[in-house]
């Protein structure tokens, strides 16, 4: 017996389009049946006429709560991912205080449980590079660490405490210490030296326009990084 089944839906997947009945069981898909073969179900949904696609994953989100709710929380954002069929979204750990702590992580944890709509991971920084609080990190469920290549940026320093590392010797110990946990490591790739330089002369030369701040970080510096 199926939980539900959604009969008569033109399901999109990897083998293309195709007429089905998906029978689901314990929040799972658990069959893709021909038309009208599916077994019985407690509640069945016709979607006739209706495309059945899978949940998008969004790899890169940010979350301003709670320091900035007016911004955006769990909640609103989410809801919006869902909309627009995200039922997956990974946070980047951009956060104040930054999410590259045991603490502000489960703080973290809280909130996506009071009041996310859609499957949320968090991403972590590696924080001050102490190995048991980075392992810790690992062990309470975090999805990958996330490294920026920059300085952080003189105005958001709480928000990347622990995530910004510059200098090669920390970032090859940061490293080392991510490998032990399996997880994947993603990079922010900005050479701080090229963007000083590109910055300098831009304001050398009156330059303090939108435009300038992407003019100050050209492919270069990700190149360099």
């Amino acid at each position: 017996m199926l939980d539900t089944s959604i009969i008569n839906a033109e399901v999109v997947g990897p083998r293309g389009r195709f007429l089905a009945d998906i029978g689901i069981k314990d929040g799972s898909i658990a069959i893709l049946a021909a038309p009208g073969s599916a077994p019985d179900a407690r509640e069945v949904v016709d979607a006739r006429g209706l495309m059945m696609l899978p949940g998008v994953i969004d790899a890169h989100f940010h979350c301003r709560a709670p320091e900035r709710p007016d911004r955006e929380d769990f909640s609103s954002g989410t809801a919006a991912a869902a909309a627009g069929g995200v039922t997956t979204i990974f946070e980047m750990p951009i956060t104040t205080p930054c999410c590259s702590t045991p603490e502000v992580l489960a703080d973290r944890m809280r909130l996506v449980e009071e009041s996310a709509r859609v499957d949320v991971a968090l991403f972590a920084g590696p924080g001050n590079l102490d190995k048991p609080r980075l392992l810790e990190m690992a062990e309470m469920g975090a999805v990958a660490f996330k490294i920026f290549l920059h300085d952080a940026p003189s105005n958001r320093k709480e928000a990347f405490e622990g995530l910004a590392i510059p200098d090669p010797g920390e970032l090859h110990r940061a490293l080392r210490l991510i490998k032990e946990t399996g997880l994947p490591c993603a990079f922010h790739a900005e050479d701080q030296p090229v963007i000083n330089a590109h910055e300098a002369a831009l304001k050398a030369a009156g330059r303090n326009d939108p435009a300038a701040h992407a003019e100050s970080r050209p492919d270069i510096a990700e190149a360099y990084a």
